[in-house]
C-alpha cells in the first residue's frame, strides 16, 4: 500500500510502494510546478532494479541503484568525481592490474523522503550523506531521449 505521508521506510516491499502516490508533492501550488515535480515515484529495492519516476510532465526516469549510487551528490563523492574528471553515474575505474573481488550488488537499506524536494538513500556499503534532489535527477535523466541530449549540446 502506498505511503500517504513521507517518512523513513526499510527495505522490501514497504521500500517498493514508497512514495507511489506521489505524497510529497501533494501540497505543491500546481500554477508554481517545476518541471522536476515527480507524479509518481517506485523504488524497486525488492527486485534490485532502481527507482522509477514519472514526472508530472509526462516525462519518465530510470535510475539504476548502481547508477544513483556513482551520481551520489553528495560534497565528497562530488569533488572526488572532479578530481577524476567522471559526470555523475560514471563508475570508479579500477586499475588493471587489481583482480576484481566479489562485491554485493549495491542497494539501499533504508529509502527516505528529505521534504518535499528530494530522496536519500542509506545504501549496502555504508554510505548515506547524499540527497538526491529531485532537480537532480530530472536533470541527470538517463532515458534515452534525454542523453542524445546531452550528447547534442557537447
Amino acid at each position: 500500500m502506498p505511503f500517504s505521508t513521507p517518512g523513513r521506510v526499510a527495505s522490501g516491499k514497504a521500500a517498493d510502494d514508497f512514495l507511489a502516490s506521489g505524497a510529497v508533492n501533494r501540497l505543491c501550488d500546481t500554477e508554481t510546478m517545476s518541471l522536476a515535480d515527480p507524479k509518481f515515484i517506485k523504488v524497486n529495492t525488492t527486485a534490485g532494479t532502481g527507482v522509477d519516476i514519472d514526472w508530472k510532465d509526462g516525462h519518465v526516469s530510470h535510475f539504476t541503484f548502481q547508477w544513483l549510487r556513482d551520481a551520489c551528490p553528495c560534497a565528497t563523492c562530488d569533488e572526488e568525481r572532479k578530481k577524476t574528471n567522471r559526470r555523475p553515474g560514471e563508475p570508479v575505474q579500477q586499475a588493471a592490474s587489481i583482480l576484481p573481488l566479489y562485491k554485493e550488488k549495491l542497494r539501499p537499506k533504508q529509502v527516505r523522503s528529505v521534504g518535499k524536494y528530494a530522496i536519500c538513500f542509506h545504501w549496502n556499503d555504508g554510505h548515506e550523506t547524499g540527497i538526491y534532489s529531485w532537480d537532480y535527477l530530472r536533470a541527470n535523466c538517463q532515458c534515452d531521449e534525454c542523453k542524445k541530449l546531452v550528447v547534442n549540446e557537447s
